[in-house]
């Protein structure tokens, strides 16, 4: 089983809770093979979506962002679904697991047992969509440094899995946006929720009538 992780824009504002939050324009902030151009800065204040997902399309967790996605916040929503969810999950794929992975062994190099727990039961790499953007040896097929394509043997288990689904999820999901961008900060986790169930009851409906699942 994998899982996909990806962020939604949306356009709630959060002025108010931006204000006490520390500056994240640093221009020295490590991008690592994301071009720094597309890091989203403090400055644009918008709110969004971190969502974790199965390759079916299933949506398995989410968590409302009010700052720019950062791999903290992937860690600690990452580590409350491992730990409180009995699963089978060894992979992770991430448009920015390349980066992911390194943060996790730094917190590991202070003491992290949460770090410790995520690295010894994930196996991270790059979905598809974004690797063919990565300029890295560590995303180089190629580079005999290469950790985390795709397309490495040591992913082979999942060579056919749908590594791209947080792509398609989101396109889907994009179509609430001119709904939800006006709402307030109490009716947009509610509209999310439903919209999100919805997904996923059609989702389960979908796999039953294909034979994929049985109960």
């Amino acid at each position: 089983m994998t899982i996909d992780i990806k962020h939604m824009k949306v356009s709630n504002q959060v002025d108010e809770a931006a204000e006490d939050l520390p500056s994240n324009n640093d221009r020295s902030v490590h991008v690592g093979c994301k071009s720094e151009k597309n890091v989203d800065r403090f400055s644009e204040r918008s709110a969004g979506v971190m969502a974790i997902f199965k390759p079916c399309g299933m949506i398995v967790d989410y968590a409302e962002m009010l700052t720019c996605e950062s791999p903290s916040q992937l860690f600690v929503q990452l580590l409350r679904l491992v730990c409180d969810t009995p699963t089978n999950v060894k992979y992770l794929g991430y448009d920015r697991g390349c980066e992911f992975e390194p943060f996790l062994k730094n917190l590991l190099k202070k003491g992290n047992q949460g770090a410790e727990i995520l690295l010894d039961r994930l196996q991270f790499l790059v979905d598809r969509f974004h690797i063919k953007g990565h300029t890295t040896p560590k995303c180089d097929l190629n580079n005999s440094e290469c950790l985390y394509h795709p397309d490495l043997d040591k992913f082979s288990e999942i060579s056919d899995v749908n590594t791209e689904c947080a792509e398609q999820c989101f396109s889907w999901l994009g179509k609430f946006k001119g709904i939800m961008k006006y709402m307030s900060m109490y009716k947009f986790p509610f509209m999310l929720l439903l919209v999100i169930h919805a997904r996923n009851t059609w989702t389960v409906k979908e796999l039953k009538r294909e034979g994929k699942i049985f109960n």
